[in-house]
């Protein structure tokens, strides 16, 4: 689990169970660890709000699968 920005980052730490969760305070934070937590085959459902600018992560991490191809 990822979870982006102080309220989210609570939210997954209640629901993580056994699961491995990372938390970033900001998506600038996530883009720049990403490419050391995710792996090749990995499943990813970025949701998150417009003014959060997730559309940025999401283009990065496009970008970063191609790369891999």
């Amino acid at each position: 689990i990822i979870a982006v920005g102080k309220l989210m980052s609570s939210a997954a730490s209640a629901k993580a169970g056994k699961r491995e969760i990372h938390c970033f305070e900001s998506k600038d934070d996530f883009i720049r660890a990403a490419k050391n937590i995710l792996k090749k085959g990995d499943t990813i459902l970025l949701k998150g709000s417009h003014s959060m600018h997730m559309d940025e992560a999401a283009v990065y991490l496009k970008d970063m699968g191609e790369l891999n191809e």
